[in-house]
């Protein structure tokens, strides 16, 4: 799950990950990826990139 948090720790919002989806957001915010179980069926593959404008 991607998680995103106030300033003091509480989680303000959560996001489950769906299958064949692309999730944009603000990195600006506190934010986290929890652990992936180690006897989950299936490998997990996550692509990280950055929009940067001038």
């Amino acid at each position: 799950m991607l998680q995103y948090f106030e300033p003091d720790g509480t989680t303000t919002e959560s996001w489950s990950p769906e299958f064949n989806t692309l999730s944009l957001f603000d990195v600006k915010h506190i934010h986290s990826v929890t652990y992936v179980t180690p006897f989950a069926k299936q490998p997990r593959y996550a692509l990280t990139g950055w929009i940067k404008a001038r």
